[in-house]
């Protein structure tokens, strides 16, 4: 019982880094006018970012995406955080 309260809270921690994630990166483009305060918003975002990355206990998820009709490429991302990775 111990080890799912400690899970959630985890999980609930991730959730809410990837929400302030989002805002962070909406606040940016609202402010694209002031350059020190998205200069803040971006440093912020990437620890943020940092954070999410270490601290999420990634569940990989390969996939496609269309990049045209014709053309599609490889992705790599986790389900959880949603956080891009290198594909091989």
């Amino acid at each position: 019982m111990e080890k799912n309260l400690e899970q959630n809270l985890e999980e609930t921690n991730i959730d809410a880094l990837v929400i302030l994630r989002n805002i962070l990166l909406r606040s940016r483009r609202d402010l694209r006018s002031d350059n020190k305060l998205v200069s803040r918003i971006e440093n912020l975002n990437n620890i943020v970012e940092q954070r999410i990355k270490s601290e999420c206990k990634h569940d990989y998820v390969e996939d496609y995406i269309d990049i045209d009709p014709e053309r599609s490429q490889r992705i790599c991302y986790c389900n959880k955080c949603y956080s891009c990775f290198p594909t091989n």
